[in-house]
């Protein structure tokens, strides 16, 4: 690896696959790693082909890039990796990437962004059990990104799964979402299996980074309600002041920031997939006073609702 100097970039794709799948991005799917159950969500992927640098960019979730054609060099943050078929990389959420081409290469990767829910349920000390679940949580606190060649056969796998996917989307046929979902988590499943496999020096998640992810999962599962540090911090049976060094410590802003931003997603969502009024949308995020609703969005997105629903 090497570091990074930078140059102008400019982006030019040729996409196989839409962007984004509506269908999938607002729903929970359950999946299962090790003896944990979790949930996935706000799922978007795409196979494409890139013929061209594409721009520095970032996203709010976990991305996984496969590449199955090509050669190149992935930039994550300050680092250079070489690009050849069959590898995989692992991008934190809000880290700066982009990719380069080799000369006359033409590139084809899948992408995938998701976010997985922990489901710890109250008893910590069960979780610490669950080796596959320990291995999974402390993947998912990376700070660095993470780069893996996969086997011969793993790449078969891989390149089986997205025919498959492409087949159906090809066709649309009755109950091909149903299909669709089993071959994402099938290739989830492979990649994360990888991935986990072959981390050297694997440690057990700290207790502080389990609270964390059991008052994110909590978060997440009441964003049409008020929410509230210590009701949370009760819930995760740690003081409230603890909880709140937690979101500073990993995810580097405070427990009201998290949960603003949290609920202003909830709020896009709605906006671009429902008719609902502000004033109702509002209500479904657990704030009742809608003003106070417009401000907020105003404030993070730099727009007001009405707005941002007219954009999109």
């Amino acid at each position: 690896m090497k570091k990074h100097q930078g140059e102008k970039r400019v982006r030019i794709g040729d996409w196989i696959t839409p962007p984004i799948f509506s269908e999938f991005q607002n729903r929970r799917i359950a999946f299962l790693f090790g003896k944990s159950l979790f949930n996935i969500t706000n799922i978007q992927f795409n196979i494409h082909k890139i013929n061209s640098v594409t721009s520095p960019h970032s996203h709010p979730d976990f991305q996984i890039i496969y590449y199955s054609r090509g050669f190149g060099v992935q930039t994550v943050g300050k680092e250079d990796f070489e690009v050849t078929p069959k590898r995989v990389f692992f991008i934190p959420p809000h880290t700066i990437h982009f990719f380069n081409p080799s000369s006359r290469s033409v590139v084809e990767a899948f992408t995938m962004r998701f976010e997985i829910i922990l489901n710890l349920g109250k008893n910590l000390k069960k979780v610490k059990k669950d080796k596959e679940m320990q291995e999974l949580a402390k993947f998912l606190f990376m700070k660095e990104p993470r780069c893996i060649v996969l086997t011969v056969q793993e790449a078969k796998e891989v390149e089986l799964y997205l025919q498959k996917i492409n087949e159906i989307l090809a066709v649309k046929e009755f109950g091909y979402l149903i299909a669709l979902k089993g071959y994402i988590l099938l290739l989830l499943r492979l990649f994360l299996l990888s991935a986990v496999r072959k981390e050297k020096d694997v440690q057990p998640p700290t207790r502080a980074q389990l609270s964390l992810l059991k008052a994110v999962s909590l978060i997440n599962q009441n964003l049409d309600q008020p929410i509230r540090l210590k009701d949370i911090a009760r819930n995760c049976y740690i003081s409230s002041n603890y909880l709140q060094k937690i979101f500073k410590r990993y995810l580097g802003k405070s427990f009201t920031r998290y949960v603003n931003e949290s609920k202003i997603n909830y709020a896009k969502e709605l906006l671009k997939t429902t008719t609902l009024s502000i004033d109702q949308i509002a209500e479904k995020c657990g704030i009742y006073d809608s003003n106070y609703f417009t401000r907020l969005f105003k404030k993070i997105e730099g727009c007001p609702p009405s707005h941002f629903r007219k954009s999109v």
